[in-house]
């Protein structure tokens, strides 16, 4: 228990340094934008996506996998995270790749057969938990800003903004779900920072090891979306890089988390069954 409650606090240590406004509610550093406005943003553009027909109800044993990853990764950590939802709307991506994303409106966004692409539950469970990190660390708030300064500028302010007209325009709308890492046009493709990455996996992992998925999962994961084409994970690996020598950094310092895996299962019972 003791070290359980341990990472609980150090993952919440973590997001204050780092300056998590999903926690705070207030702007800092390169995030424009709060919680409130980014959640008038996002909704924005899921109305878009639904007026373009980009998603579907999906398959049902692939949706229920997915939600139930959702609540596996969320609930054993919950009370580490004031603003973590434990539910979330779920929507598939009319296409068959390893694509996901979260938005603030509380919409987690898949594509339609993510499960089944990867075929391991503790992978398909790293990149979903590996994109809580990156809404959790707002980048999604720090790239938005950065394609949205100009037109909020020349619009005269956010509050004049008219968000719903510039998502009209397909490149736009390509930027922003870009923005929120959703890759619906490859061609606007713009790669997290390393930084980002780091510490997306950082935050990825022990919610993994807490929730009893295998964090060791990564390694497996990137081998395979780097060299297997039929895992479909192209886009993926262009907007998330790993590289060779940063997989032999996060090979080298997954014994403490292996660790924190094993007790999460054996001590308290968390054992994800999530393939259906």
């Amino acid at each position: 228990m003791k070290s359980l409650k341990f990472l609980a606090v150090s993952l919440l240590a973590g997001l204050a340094v780092a300056g998590c406004n999903s926690i705070s509610g207030h702007r800092g550093g390169s995030r424009g934008f709060d919680y409130a406005e980014m959640s008038s943003l996002t909704g924005a553009y899921h109305k878009e996506l639904n007026t373009l027909n980009i998603t579907v109800k999906g398959d049902k044993s692939q949706r229920r996998a997915v939600e139930c990853h959702i609540r596996n990764l969320t609930r054993s950590i919950n009370s580490a995270f004031a603003g973590l939802r434990s539910e979330w709307r779920t929507e598939m991506l009319r296409e068959c790749s390893v694509n996901a994303a979260l938005i603030n409106d509380g919409t987690f966004i898949v594509s339609n057969c993510l499960p089944a692409a990867i075929g391991n539950q503790d992978e398909t469970a790293y990149v979903i938990a590996h994109v809580m990190a990156h809404s959790l660390l707002e980048h999604d708030n720090e790239r938005a800003t950065r394609i949205l300064k100009e037109p909020i500028s020349a619009a005269g302010g956010l509050s004049d903004f008219k968000t719903s007209v510039y998502l009209r325009s397909p490149d736009n709308f390509a930027r922003f779900s870009n923005a929120l890492g959703l890759i619906i046009d490859p061609a606007h493709n713009e790669p997290y920072t390393e930084a980002q990455e780091r510490d997306a996996d950082a935050i990825a992992l022990k919610i993994m090891a807490t929730s009893g998925y295998n964090p060791s999962a990564i390694l497996v994961f990137w081998h395979n979306a780097n060299r297997n084409p039929d895992m479909r994970a192209e886009a993926f690996a262009r907007l998330h890089p790993h590289s060779d020598s940063y997989l032999k950094e996060i090979s080298a310092g997954l014994e403490g988390l292996v660790q924190v895996y094993r007790t999460s299962r054996k001590d308290y019972g968390r054992v994800p069954q999530c393939q259906f």
